[in-house]
């Protein structure tokens, strides 16, 4: 007999989806609603950890500015940022059936 899972685990970002977009139109969208709109290409923000890129991005602001960006941010992909393109809520619910 085999042994009950609690859980699968799934390696969304980049693997079965495609998180780019959704960063990067995140990122624009807070960055031009702050008036900072043009930072070059932001592919290099894809990847390091939101709280790094702030600093990079507000490297004069305060701990609670760059706070501030890093949550409007978030907020933006929480809403936006991420599609579930690839069924994957199906897929979830026909792999815990199985």
């Amino acid at each position: 007999m085999r042994p009950v899972l609690p859980a699968l685990i799934f390696d969304l970002d980049g693997t079965l989806t495609d998180s780019k977009p959704g960063i990067l139109g995140c990122l624009r969208k807070v960055l031009v609603a702050r008036g900072m709109g043009d930072q070059g290409t932001l592919d290099r923000f894809i990847g390091p950890p939101v709280e790094e890129w702030v600093v990079e991005l507000l490297p004069d602001g305060t701990v609670d500015e760059q706070a501030a960006l890093a949550r409007d941010y978030r907020a933006c992909y929480d809403r936006e940022g991420w599609r579930n393109k690839l069924g994957l809520s199906r897929c979830a619910r026909d792999a815990g059936a199985a």
